[in-house]
């Protein structure tokens, strides 16, 4: 019960399962997530990210602004689900998440079995 409720949480479609009238066989069909059908593209352009970060960096710069902007638009997010987010590994979402909190951009909230990530306005500061 308890996975179907994260494949809910997550959006993820149901699973499928397929079989003939003398059940000699089964089929089960997994769907892709809609989000994983999305280019990088669509993804940045879907979460509002606008001018690039110029210089050596660019490609971390540009990932920890993509990553930003995820936050912003679904706060309370952990890393793995920020990492379906934007399309990237688990590992990389949390090198981001360590430049962005060392930034002081944001921050985690809640316990740490079901907290998450939160942008830091500047009120907060």
């Amino acid at each position: 019960m308890q996975k179907q409720q994260r494949a809910k949480a997550n959006g993820s479609p149901k699973p499928i399962l397929e079989t003939n009238t003398h059940r000699d066989y089964f089929t089960f069909i997994l769907p892709i997530h809609e989000m994983f059908l999305k280019s990088d593209a669509e993804t940045v352009r879907e979460l509002n990210v606008t001018d690039p970060v110029e210089g050596v960096n660019e490609g971390v710069n540009e990932g920890v602004k993509i990553l930003l902007a995820a936050i912003r638009k679904n706060p309370g997010k952990r890393t793995n689900e920020l990492a379906l987010l934007i399309g990237k590994s688990v590992q990389t979402v949390e090198r981001y998440v360590k430049e962005l909190k060392g930034a002081g951009d944001i921050e985690f909230r809640g316990a740490p079995k079901n907290g998450g990530y939160f942008v830091i306005d500047n009120e907060e500061r």
